[in-house]
């Protein structure tokens, strides 16, 4: 039985078949959502009921989640101790880093300067919550200290959605809001549209579907799945304790 969360504790007695953990995957990962509710701060984004000020506060503290990105994928890499498994975790850590294009940090940076008139400088003096502290730590944490399948588990699937053709991208339906409810332009939101064309175009299997991809191939036993599924909670409370922080920072609640 893993307890990688004290939250969490999953028992399957034995493996599951590829396609069959798969879909357990994605049981977990909405479950863990509905039960933890990380996403009601995105929800009043989407519903344009945030003030413009409280949409550039929820800009700004975004960046302390989004500059972590490449570290986090490269810490799954270097915990990989399969070859073929690390190239294809390469293609990601690449298309993270954008060429021939800028990262995706870059792109949330000239997202800021062009939307809200934030520059660089001013993301990074901003004093990051408490809870985004906690949150960014644990989640590094994760990805440096437990197996490269757990840090998928976690980052990928439970922190990014990773592979889920369940429902519409949450970038995507952002980026709308963003765009319909605000009046950003499409210009501004490049940070946006890049990933949904990443997930949803011709490098989607270098970059969204790669997570499920590897946890199909790899997770085959009933203890790594135990873990890999107790992992998704994880990935998902990060996110409850980061953008609830958030939440209550802006909305004074």
């Amino acid at each position: 039985m893993s307890t990688l969360s004290p939250a969490v504790q999953i028992q399957l007695g034995k493996p599951l078949p590829p396609e069959a953990f798969l879909e357990r995957v994605y049981d977990e990962l909405h479950r863990a959502e509905k039960e933890l509710n990380p996403g009601r701060l995105a929800g009043l984004l989407v519903e344009g009921k945030l003030t413009w000020e409280q949409l550039k506060q929820y800009a700004i503290h975004m960046w302390w989640l989004i500059n972590e990105i490449q570290k986090t994928h490269g810490y799954i890499y270097q915990n990989c101790p399969i070859e073929t498994a690390r190239k294809e975790l390469l293609k990601n850590l690449i298309v993270e880093e954008g060429p021939p294009g800028p990262t995706h940090p870059e792109l949330y940076v000239e997202y800021c300067e062009k939307a809200f008139g934030v520059s660089r400088q001013e993301l990074e003096s901003t004093r990051p919550l408490a809870t985004t502290i906690a949150a960014r730590n644990h989640i590094l944490w994760v990805a440096l200290t437990k197996s490269w399948l757990e840090g998928i588990a976690a980052v990928i699937i439970g922190g990014e959605k990773g592979g889920d053709k369940s429902r519409d991208n949450p970038l995507y339906t952002m980026s709308n809001a963003l765009h319909n409810r605000y009046g950003i332009s499409w210009e501004a939101l490049r940070f946006f549209t890049v990933h949904v064309e990443l997930e949803q175009g011709e490098k989607a299997e270098e970059h969204g579907e790669i997570g499920p991809h590897l946890l199909m191939q790899y997770a085959t036993t009933a203890d790594m799945q135990e873990k890999v599924l107790a992992a998704i909670w994880d990935g998902v409370m990060m996110h409850q304790v980061f953008f609830d922080g958030i939440y209550h920072h802006i909305l004074g609640q």
